[in-house]
Order: C-alpha cells, then sequence, then structure tokens
C-alpha cells in the first residue's frame, strides 16, 4: 500500500517541481490510482474554503502520507494561486494510521511539521 501512495504523491510533486501545466495535472490525475479529477478539485476547493473561513486543520482518518498537501500543492501552483498556497503551509494535517511505518514516512516527505499521524 505504501508503494502506491509513495507512487501517487511524488508524480504530484513531480508536476509542482516541473512547473507543468493543468493539463500536465489532469493527465496525472488520470494516472494514478484514485484516477477522479472532481476528487482533486474538491480538495483545492476545501482548502481554499478553509482559508477563507481561517480555518486551521484538516483530520484525515485511515491510511495516509499525507498525500492531499502535495495534490492541492500542484493543483494551486498551475493555477497560479500563490496566496492559497503560502495558506497550505499554515493548515495542520491530522490524520490517523495504525502502522508506524506510514507515520514516519508521512513525517519525512513534511518535515516541515505541518503533519501529526496517531
Amino acid at each position: 500500500m505504501i508503494a502506491r501512495y509513495l507512487r501517487d504523491l511524488l508524480k504530484f510533486r513531480d508536476v509542482l517541481d516541473l512547473k507543468k501545466s493543468g493539463q500536465d495535472y489532469v493527465d496525472t490525475c488520470m494516472a494514478v490510482n484514485h484516477r477522479t479529477v472532481n476528487a482533486r478539485l474538491y480538495k483545492a476547493a476545501l482548502c481554499m474554503t478553509m482559508e477563507a473561513n481561517k480555518l486551521d486543520g484538516l483530520f484525515e482518518i485511515g491510511s495516509t502520507l499525507f498525500g492531499l498537501i502535495d495534490e492541492v500543492d500542484a493543483l494551486l501552483a498551475v493555477r497560479n494561486e500563490a496566496h492559497t498556497r503560502e495558506y497550505l503551509k499554515k493548515i495542520r494535517f491530522i490524520g490517523t494510521e495504525i502502522s508506524s511505518f506510514m507515520n514516519r514516512t508521512a513525517e519525512v516527505l513534511h518535515p516541515d511539521g505541518s503533519t501529526e499521524a496517531y
């Protein structure tokens, strides 16, 4: 499971790091395991709504590497949403995961301290 999650997360980081286009983002959505573009748009809309309402935390249930952070950041980058990208860095992402290996990997992937996994 971790290999699949990590592969998908890194595909979104490639969109961000290589300054790819909106079409590249859509193509990436279609290449990962959870293939719906709409799901990612909803996640980005959630972060924008959190910003508008000055909310500072998001709780995720289940196996997580907090790939949501990378998915949304890549989408905001291709949309030139610099302000919301800065806000994304301030959100506290909290999740539940029974695997200490998954928890540790999530910490390594997001070393800025924005995540907590239990």
